[in-house]
């Protein structure tokens, strides 16, 4: 079993009852639907706590900041999704499915992590590897820092290594 990262779009084409961690855009929750009854829903920006800091934020996001404050990613969050993963990650004939809007950063960061964490790459058959993921390794996606920090920060004070 793989954790795939996708594209909202790809997402629906793959999920057929995977599980799904949907991570959603503040104000659109309602438009993400799936087939599937293990869903976890995770509402945060693709923006980091520097990007917000220094104004290296997308157009979307600086006229959203004028009406509300910026919804980082949490440790709350991160742990959401370690559990959700562990309850499934023994499942061989599912997949996990991570998405965000476009499959990039925010979906891409959580997914790798959890790979990681769950050990799940070890096995991996390179034509079944996801390709979001595979974005990573070429330098394509941009991977979302500070998911990759909190969620690997998580675990460890989750296992008491930290």
């Amino acid at each position: 079993m793989l954790i795939y990262a996708l594209s909202y779009e790809a997402a629906h084409n793959f999920v057929n009852g995977n599980p799904v961690i949907s991570i959603q855009d503040h104000g659109y929750e309602e438009s993400y639907k799936f087939n599937s009854k293990h869903i976890l829903p995770l509402v945060f920006d693709d923006v980091t706590t520097y990007t917000v800091k220094v104004g290296l934020i997308h157009n979307f996001y600086k006229e959203e900041y004028n009406h509300r404050e910026p919804i980082y990613f949490s440790e709350n969050m991160a742990r959401k999704a370690i559990k959700f993963t562990e309850k499934f990650k023994d499942i061989k004939d599912k997949s996990i499915i991570v998405h965000c809007w476009a499959g990039y950063s925010r979906s891409t960061a959580l997914a790798f992590c959890l790979n990681q964490i769950f050990n799940l790459l070890k096995d991996y058959n390179p034509k079944d590897f996801n390709a979001s993921l595979d974005k990573i390794l070429h330098e394509r996606a941009m991977p979302n820092p500070d998911v990759i920090k909190i969620t690997m920060q998580t675990y460890l004070k989750c296992t008491g290594e930290s």
